[in-house]
Parts: structure tokens; sequence; C-alpha cells
């Protein structure tokens, strides 16, 4: 009989079967639930590597933002130190920032009563340093804003701010000798020598020091005693230099010191003041003249002249000739053009004292002009108080007796020495602003 044919199976064959089956279902469902958890556990893990990409971003750009605000407080620090000008300090905080990768705004806004300056994601101001708070110090913030990518699903914002604070104090110089001598003229501005002294002088500086913001240089058979030698770059002629008490008081890279009348209110006004206007003295050799405080276009003085106490402004040069015996006290002159003293002069001329009512306190001859002013051969000049010559260069040949056993300061953009002159520091009660021979410090606080 033709056809199909079956055989039944046994029990423990079937029981086989059923139990075959059974372990390729379960292992088919586990094979499905390793590649979901597979699937799971990879977007997690690609999840939280790009997390990790961006918040690697913000660490990043965190500690580039450090550097730019440690970089700017430093740069704003050395500006306040030199200039003592809280904008001047904080433009220069600020320009560095932004040459260095910081974004600047449009414009900048200066806030004189909090002396903080804001120019788009950088800000830099003039504040009690917090490690000393005695001492002033730049602080400046840095910001940037970076988009959120990934975080973005944690969050309603669409960006964050990354920001950096710095804070730089400027350090006073240690107690010292107080100078008589200040080049302001600094380095890299085309000037290589603050303070020159050549031919056969002999200086004698009584009680203080000779500072320069750039180099000094000593020459032929020049002979200078004094305290000390303080110059932001190099020192020639140290062979020439007497230094008392103790020998080898000389410092080169000292940095720079501050022109210690940029901030002074009255001495700045009468600069400003300055323009046309006045009338013109001129003193014959025999003729006799008492002048009272004013305004001039000229002062030329041959003769004598007796100047009463207070300022006088001069809208034009000023000359002593080789005759003039000119004497004043409480006596401040400020002129545009130059100041000329000839060989042969003598002058006794003290400034207001820092108590008095009229004139600029300390400030005896003083001129904003770039031309060249001189104290000439032979002249017996006595000034008591400060020579502020800030833009020009002051010359003195010849043989210039200036005080020695007094108060006379010189400061000038460069100074030249030609000829032998004595200055002193006796300036206790003379008014003048005191200058410290060693620059001030800056130290990265915070």
């Amino acid at each position: 009989m033709g056809g199909r044919q079956y055989r039944l199976m046994s029990y423990d064959a079937w029981t086989k079967v059923v139990a075959r089956a059974a372990r390729i279902s379960l292992l088919k469902r586990e094979e499905g639930s390793v590649a979901v958890l597979g699937a799971v556990l990879m977007t997690a893990l690609v999840g939280t590597a790009a997390l990790s990409v961006e918040l690697g971003n913000w660490y990043a750009t965190r500690v580039e933002l450090q550097r730019l605000a440690d970089m700017a407080a430093i740069g704003g620090a050395f500006t306040f130190a030199a200039q003592s000008s809280a904008q001047s300090a904080t433009n220069a905080a600020a320009d560095t920032a932004e040459l260095n990768g910081a974004t600047g705004g449009g414009s900048r806004t200066w806030n004189t009563s909090t002396s903080t300056l804001t120019d788009g994601l950088v800000s830099a101001g003039i504040v009690a340093s917090p490690r000393t708070p005695g001492n002033q110090a730049v602080s400046v913030t840095v910001s940037r804003s970076l988009p959120l990518i990934l975080t973005k699903l944690f969050s309603t914002n669409s960006s964050v701010t990354i920001k950096a604070s710095s804070w730089a104090e400027i350090t006073p110089p240690p107690p010292g000798a107080p100078a008589c001598i200040l080049a302001l003229a600094p380095l890299g501005t085309g000037v290589v020598n603050g303070v020159t002294i050549g031919g056969n002088p002999t200086l004698n500086l009584n009680g203080c020091t000779l500072r320069s913001n750039s180099d000094v240089d000593v020459t032929g058979s020049a002979s200078v005693s004094t305290l000390g030698v303080y110059a932001a770059g190099s020192i020639a002629g140290s062979n020439l230099i007497t230094t008392t008490p103790s020998a080898g008081q000389l410092f080169g890279n000292d940095g720079i010191v501050p022109d210690p009348y940029a901030g002074d209110a009255l001495l700045q006004n009468a600069f400003a003041s300055l323009g046309s206007g006045g009338s013109a003295v001129s003193v014959s050799p025999h003729g006799t003249v008492t002048l009272s405080p004013g305004t001039y276009s000229s002062i030329d003085v041959k003769g004598t002249a007796v100047l009463q106490p207070g300022t006088y402004i001069v809208n034009g040069p000023v000359t002593f000739e080789s005759q003039a015996q000119v004497s004043g006290s409480g006596v401040t002159i400020i002129a545009s053009g130059a100041v000329t003293v000839n060989g042969g002069a003598s002058l006794n001329l003290s400034a207001p004292t820092a108590n008095a009512s009229s004139g600029v306190p300390g400030i005896v001859l003083a001129s904003p002009t770039t031309a060249s002013s001189k104290i000439n051969g032979g002249s017996s000049s006595a000034f008591q108080g400060a020579l502020y010559f800030p833009n020009a260069n002051i010359e003195f040949t010849g043989n210039s007796a200036n005080g020695g056993n007094g108060c006379t300061q010189v400061v000038a953009d460069t100074v030249t020495f030609k000829g032998s002159a004595s200055l002193g520091s006796n300036c206790s009660a003379a008014g003048t602003a005191p200058i410290n021979s060693a620059s001030n410090g800056v130290t990265l606080v915070q």
C-alpha cells in the first residue's frame, strides 16, 4: 500500500526535541536583547564623548582667557607704575588683551569715579590690591561667549559666557635716597642716553641720586659723585662714578619711575594757560626792574631784575644774559619756549614752598617745549626748587653752581652735562615732589 509512512516518537525523543527548540528560542531572544542594549550604550558613549569635548573646549577657553587676563594686568600695572595714570594703565591693559585675541568693542568707556575702562568683552580698573590693600593693583576681566551644542539639551540658553580675571599689584620701591636728577625719556623711543655726562665736568649730587628711564653714559674725564645711579638701561663709565657712603651703588636694568609732576594740577593748568599775548620784558645791561606775576610774551634780562612772589606765564622764551642779576623768592616761571642762562649770569631764584599761597609749590622753572634749554658756563646760579622740562633736553655747560647745599631737582626728557654742577636734596620745606630712585615693582597676585 503506497503513501507516506509515519512512526511514532518515543517519549524520550520527543522531550529532547522540545528542549532543543526551547534553547534555540531563548538564544534568539538573548541575541536581540544584547543588540538593543548595545545600541543604547553606544548612544550614551557617543553623547558622553561629545559632552566631554564641549566641556574640554570650555576649559581650554578658560585657560586661554586667564593667560590673556594675566598678560593684560601685568602690562597695565607696568604702565601705571611708570605714569601714575589710571586711564593710561587701563588702556594699556585693554590693548594688551585685544592684541592677543580678546574681543573689544567699537569704542571704550571710561568711568572716572571708579577708574574703570570697559571695551566689549574686556574690562580693566585700578583697585586696591587683594593681597596688600594699601597698594594699588590693575584688575582685568576678559570674557568670551561660546555657543551651546550638546549641553543645549540641558539648558534653555543658547550660549555660555566664559570669564577669567587677574590682578597685578604695584609694589613701591624700598626706602632709599631721593633722586635729584631724573631723565624721563624711556628706552625704545629713539633715545639712547637719558643722562649724558661728557668732557671734563665734575658733577656733585649731595644727598641724592641720579636716575634715568633709559641709559646713563659717562665719558671723557668726567667725575660724578652721588649716593647712587639708577637706570632702566645700562650705565656706561662706571669707573668715573663715585658712590658714597658705599661703593658700587649702580643699578642698571631697574625699570622706570613715573614723572613726579604729571599729576600736579597747578602745574598742568599753568601749562594749559600758555598761548599768546602779554608784554615783552627787556632789561638793558644797566637797567633795573621789579617784575610782578602775570603774563608776558618774553623775558630777556641783561641787567637787574627782582621778581615778586607768584607765577609768571611767559608765552615765549626766557633769557638771562651774561650780565644779568636776577633774584626772587616764591617764584614760578612757566615758559612756552626755551630757558637760557648764559655764562656770567647770577641768579638766586627759589620756588614757592609747600604751603605758599601763590605760584606752583616746588617749581622754579618749567616749560613744555621740545626745544633744548641751557644753563651755560660761568653762571653763578642758585635754583631752589625743580627745573621741569618733560619734553626737552636741558644742558649744563661750563661751571654752574645750582644750589648744591639746598634743594635743586632737574626733571627733563633728557639731561646733558658738559660742565660742572652741584645739586642738593635738602628739600624738606621746598615743596618739590619726592622722586624715588628705584622703580616700582609689579607682582601678579591673583
